[in-house]
């Protein structure tokens, strides 16, 4: 005979029955069926709901320190997905939890009799449900749109792949993700209706952990694939780069430190012998980057100069995602994709002050 299952529901159950057992011992022959186990349950479950966030963040924070250590070009927009689909997953996760004991909530034999000799009271609670239903529903509706949207244009780009094979560009890896990222959106999709709308069939999770794997092991193949591409450090044509300069005057014996946030070489340090006692920051990013510097003294008198970056989502066009797209695999170019988030910056200096730069 198989063991059945513990889910959490049952750790919580479990957890809040020791409590008030201790708190409150011989009060209740019905365990669940008293307003303080509810209420412990409903703390549990709080403290249960931000481990997971806990969880989530870290695994956020690991997976994006992975594709900066094994990723060049990409690292921006790989990390930028990552984060967007940890970001979706949590909270995906935590509004089903919250439903889920919603649901148990209000089938329980306590919130059943709740209220059930009062009319008005009763009328309100029932009404109350509905509500908090429907908003839960709401959400889970959101979710199906983001996952539908996702999936068509996972389908649009596997076809559009499919009618570069007319022009020699044959590869498999872009292929394999589009078709993973469209199975990945279809399952979560149909797991979403089942779950939040009591649909059928019901879909087993492992099917998803299985295709994540296997999209993992295809973006590897992809990166192998395009090993061969010539590599550009801008974009191309038809993607405007906005350039800033900014000028600093050097004090005498005053040294300067420089640092990006990037997690990236694009600090470059160029000697330009027309500078004395001074130096000129350029910046170079595409629209979608919002960038910004600090400049400070440290406690040496030296000039600290920070560089900060993030994508700015509301500028993000779906329009450039497709000419990139196509002028990637038709070019047969790996372009600095970075620029969507972080600048390349330059610093022009006298080679005789190059010893008094510190780029970090």
């Amino acid at each position: 005979m198989d063991k059945q299952k513990v889910t959490s529901n049952d750790v919580l159950e479990a957890l809040s029955i020791r409590i008030n057992e201790t708190i409150r011992p011989n009060r209740n022959k019905d365990k669940k069926n008293n307003a303080y186990f509810w209420i412990f349950k409903f703390i549990l479950l709080l403290l249960y709901i931000q481990l997971i966030v806990w969880a989530f963040n870290e695994v956020r924070g690991i997976g994006v320190l992975s594709i900066y250590a094994v990723a060049n070009s990409l690292r921006s927009v790989l990390s930028s997905f990552w984060i967007i689909a940890i970001e979706f997953m949590k909270g995906l996760i935590v509004l089903y939890l919250l439903f889920y004991q919603f649901k148990i909530f209000t089938e329980s034999p306590y919130f059943k009799e709740l209220y059930k000799d009062e009319k008005k009271l009763l009328k309100k609670k029932k009404s109350i449900k509905k509500i908090i239903e429907k908003i839960f529903k709401v959400f889970a509706v959101i979710y199906l749109l983001i996952i539908g949207f996702v999936a068509a244009l996972s389908l649009f780009a596997f076809v559009y792949m499919i009618s570069m094979f007319s022009d020699g560009i044959f590869l498999v890896s872009p292929l394999l993700i589009m078709a993973l990222v469209f199975v990945i959106c279809m399952l979560i999709f149909r797991h979403i209706q089942n779950k939040f709308f009591g649909t059928l069939p019901v879909i087993n999770r492992n099917y998803i952990l299985i295709m994540g794997c296997a999209l993992i092991v295809s973006i590897g193949l992809f990166g192998y694939e395009v090993s061969s591409f010539e590599r550009d450090n801008g974009l191309p044509k038809g993607f405007e780069l906005t350039n800033k300069t900014h000028d600093f005057i050097l004090q005498d014996g005053q040294n300067v430190l420089i640092h990006s946030d990037s997690k990236l070489d694009n600090l470059t340090l160029v000697e330009d012998n027309s500078l004395t006692n001074e130096i000129k920051v350029e910046v170079q990013y595409y629209k979608t980057a919002k960038v910004w510097y600090v400049s400070e003294f440290n406690d040496f008198d030296d000039l600290k100069l920070v560089f900060t970056s993030d994508i700015d989502y509301g500028k993000v066009e779906i329009n450039d995602l497709l000419k990139l797209f196509v002028s990637t695999f038709n070019g047969k170019t790996i372009y600095n994709y970075n620029l969507f988030k972080y600048p390349n910056i330059y610093i022009y200096a006298n080679k005789a002050d190059f010893n008094r730069i510190t780029i970090k």
